[in-house]
């Protein structure tokens, strides 16, 4: 595996999704945006389909192969 490849590494997935949510929101404060951070990365936790989207990827499904099941 190269050096440095993002696009290999699920987790950047998780941050893409995060900063895809951010950049619709209008935060004024660091309160809320901490409470926003927070708030949408819990959801995540729960949802794990969106998860498992993640590793299906066509440059992630190396990692978890069971997650197509």
């Amino acid at each position: 595996m190269p050096s440095y490849s993002p696009e290999l590494n699920p987790d950047e997935q998780a941050w893409n999704y995060l900063k895809e949510k951010l950049g619709k929101a209008a935060l004024k404060t660091k309160d809320e945006f901490i409470k926003f951070i927070r708030g949408k990365m819990r959801s995540l936790q729960k949802s794990p389909e969106t998860i498992k989207g993640f590793f299906r990827l066509h440059d992630t499904s190396y990692a978890c192969r069971q997650c197509y099941v």
